[in-house]
């Protein structure tokens, strides 16, 4: 063979790989994609890693006291043994969702053992039987099949009489089939601790949306046709990680960019100096923003939309009113109750918005000064520019707002606050952990900040924990656990009677039972 031949070879190989599905047919991940693909009412996909949950949790080293983590390690020891935790969990949501429930529940993972999985799932009720090629197993609530002694899978129904022999082998035979989307196959398999792809048009066909018509979920339903969203969290030492991806169809596509650009430092600056416990800031395209809400409602709705705007001017003023750059800033004000608010707007048409707030200020008790400065009692202070409105819930601070260059707003470190078209972040060091519940006040002593910055395509979200040795999800389980036990702090001589106690325990117990 020469070298040319040989090097056109090898390059087709690997335009043929690069081209073929992301999943093997008939495996854990190929199963999973065939019925996302071939089943509509699937809206919701999602993975656990559950070695990497329990192991970060420290369940079983301490973080749950011992008489649960007791109780709980021998379903632990028969998850391992049955069940091949090298690869993740695989759980599908199907609609329509009634009453908070989706109406059908898939649960897909690799077994390790069939024995040992065949033993425990007896012991629940669900006897396997059947040939190594497919054994199954029904009762009135849930079908389990086992596939070629490798796959099992769970389907859980709302609907009691419709599951039979027949639907579970239907799901057996629909996830043997090919995956033809590659894009979606590998949004599927994202490897994290806890990984959710949803299907945007059949999410809004599964939920029960109140007061939206028909005719408007489907105008949504189309607008989000091949559009997906995909969200991970990562639990590491002293933070959580999280992370969506947004993967727009054609169809969504028409309707961006709507958040592309960073907020300008004149907003940021025009928030004060200091560190705050809360800011937000985002630049978005406001009118494209309403333009996008407005086109997919029905005429009737519109004309409701088109009344409530009409109170200041309508739709086109109020599109045209505003750049959609804000930012607004909390700080710690005299009192604990009483924080301190200042914000930035970014105008368009200052003019006709002085007309409003001339027109409606007064009745709110607003007055105004000779130069442009609109007062609200003694609580308040706004003024209107031809760029921008800026105000603050602090008479004393609001002329240091309007020194914008000399403020620098203090982001806890590794936040890059205003960076992003949205962009947020809580402060939790900036808190009073007294003036929050005792089981709330845990948690407010033991993070540090909470921040979220993003665009069009996705946001990503830090929780961090002023713990930097520690995984956080252990952390929080350690928190929600003394939580609980705060909930039952009581004084068995003086404050309760006997009977009272009792009914505190099984409180408890319940609150146990709910929380893990």
């Amino acid at each position: 063979m020469n070298l040319t031949k040989a090097v056109w070879i090898l390059t087709l190989s690997i335009v043929l790989v690069a081209c073929g599905s992301k999943v093997e047919k008939g495996s854990l991940e190929g199963r999973v994609v065939a019925l996302a693909e071939n089943k509509e009412q699937v809206f919701l996909i999602s993975s656990i890693d559950l070695d990497a949950i329990i192991s970060k949790s420290g369940a079983f080293e301490g973080a749950l006291p011992e008489q649960y983590a007791s109780t709980a390690k021998p379903y632990k020891e028969a998850l391992y043994n049955s069940v091949n935790l090298e690869k993740s969990v695989f759980i599908l949501l199907e609609g329509p969702v009634e009453r908070d429930s989706p109406k059908r529940f898939t649960l897909l993972f690799e077994v390790k053992d069939p024995a040992a999985m065949k033993k425990e799932f007896k012991e629940v009720g669900l006897n396997l039987e059947g040939s190594d090629k497919l054994s199954t197993a029904l009762n009135r609530e849930a079908g389990l099949a086992l596939v070629d002694n490798k796959i099992g899978m769970l389907v859980t129904n709302t609907d009691r009489n419709e599951m039979t022999a027949e639907l579970l082998k239907e799901y057996v035979k629909v996830s043997e089939k090919k995956s033809e989307n590659n894009e979606l196959a590998e949004a599927i398999i994202t490897k994290a601790d806890i990984t959710g792809v949803a299907l945007l048009d059949r999410l809004y066909g599964a939920m029960n949306i109140s007061d939206v018509s028909e005719g408007t979920v489907q105008k949504m339903k189309d607008m989000s046709k091949d559009s997906y969203i995909v969200g991970t969290i990562n639990f590491s030492k002293g933070q959580v990680d999280m992370e969506i991806k947004n993967y727009w169809g054609e169809n969504m596509k028409k309707y961006l960019p709507v958040y592309t650009s960073p907020v300008s430092s004149e907003a940021i600056s025009s928030l004060g100096k200091g560190a705050p416990i809360f800011a937000l800031a985002m630049n978005m395209d406001f009118k494209k923003m309403i333009d996008n809400i407005y086109i997919n409602l029905e005429e009737s709705e519109k004309n409701d939309v088109d009344q409530a705007f009409m109170m200041a001017g309508g739709k086109e003023k109020v599109s045209n009113m505003f750049t959609g750059e804000m930012a607004f800033a909390a700080y710690k004000g005299v009192t604990d109750s009483d924080p301190i608010f200042n914000g930035f707007i970014g105008l368009n048409d200052a003019e006709y918005l002085k007309n409003l707030v001339n027109g409606f200020g007064p009745m709110a008790g607003m007055t105004t000064g000779d130069d442009g400065v609109y007062t609200f009692g003694s609580d308040a202070k706004m003024k209107l520019d031809n760029k921008s409105m800026i105000f603050s819930t602090s008479v004393e601070e609001f002329d240091q707002l309007l020194s914008a260059g000399g403020n620098k707003i203090e982001a806890p470190q590794g936040v890059d606050f205003g960076k992003h078209p949205i962009s947020m972040f809580v402060d939790f060091t900036k808190l009073d952990p007294k003036d929050f519940p005792s089981d709330t006040k845990m948690f407010i002593n033991e993070l540090s900040y909470f921040s979220v910055a993003g665009d069009d395509n996705g946001v990503k979200a830090v929780l961090k924990s002023k713990n930097a040795e520690k995984n956080i999800l252990q952390q929080l389980i350690e928190l929600g656990v003394e939580s609980i036990n705060a909930k039952v702090d009581y004084n068995y001589d003086d404050e309760y009677t006997m009977e009272e106690i009792q009914e505190l325990e099984e409180e408890m117990d319940e609150d146990w039972e709910n929380e893990f």
